[in-house]
């Protein structure tokens, strides 16, 4: 086991954190621009606050999945049967239709499983909550893109219920990072001793 590569998914957990806080703030700014500029055919200044939203979600998407790779990764080398998916899952759960409504909850819930029975830990994550919200922030944000593309007005305050849907998310979010790449870490420490 790479102890040196595995320790860096701290950076990555944090890094995942730093982004999504960033997308969250870009959700806002994007907000913003709809309530100042209400009509989108004449370009505003305000319009600029827009652009930051898809390199932010982007970014984010990525560290995300590389940092849950990483997790599954390190789980599996633990113990190789207890995810029950592979390591591909990590990316493909949450772009797969149908798919990311349960299997990177799974994911980082059985990840963690494996790490707290390894260290002789008690499982207390709790995901329900923040997946609860993740899927209704999903959700509003699928249907608003639609209501969008079909040209309806006034969805600006379905995005508000979105974004407020995804600030009470995001606390619930960095803590499950955090708690899962502090497993993950200790994890693998205990692994590298025991190796040696």
């Amino acid at each position: 086991m790479n102890l040196d590569a595995e320790l860096s998914n701290q950076k990555r957990g944090k890094s995942v954190i730093t982004w999504s806080a960033i997308f969250l703030v870009t959700t806002w700014l994007s907000i913003m621009a709809d309530i100042l500029n209400p009509n989108a055919d004449i370009f505003k200044i305000t319009d600029l606050l827009y652009f930051p939203e898809v390199p932010a979600l982007i970014t984010t998407y990525i560290l995300t999945w590389r940092w849950l790779r990483s997790v599954v990764i390190s789980a599996k080398l633990i113990d190789s049967d207890a995810i029950g998916y592979r390591q591909g899952w990590a990316f493909w759960g949450w772009v797969t239709p149908i798919a990311l409504f349960w299997i990177p909850r799974r994911l980082v819930e059985r990840s963690q499983q494996v790490f707290t029975s390894y260290l002789g830990q008690e499982y207390t994550l709790k995901l329900s909550a923040w997946w609860g919200l993740f899927i209704a922030n999903l959700i509003i944000s699928e249907l608003s893109f639609r209501a969008y593309i079909a040209g309806a007005e006034g969805l600006v305050y379905v995005d508000i219920v979105g974004a407020i849907i995804f600030t009470i998310a995001f606390p619930k979010w960095k803590l499950i990072v955090e708690t899962v790449s502090n497993s993950q870490q200790n994890a693998i420490s205990k692994a590298h001793t025991e190796a040696m």
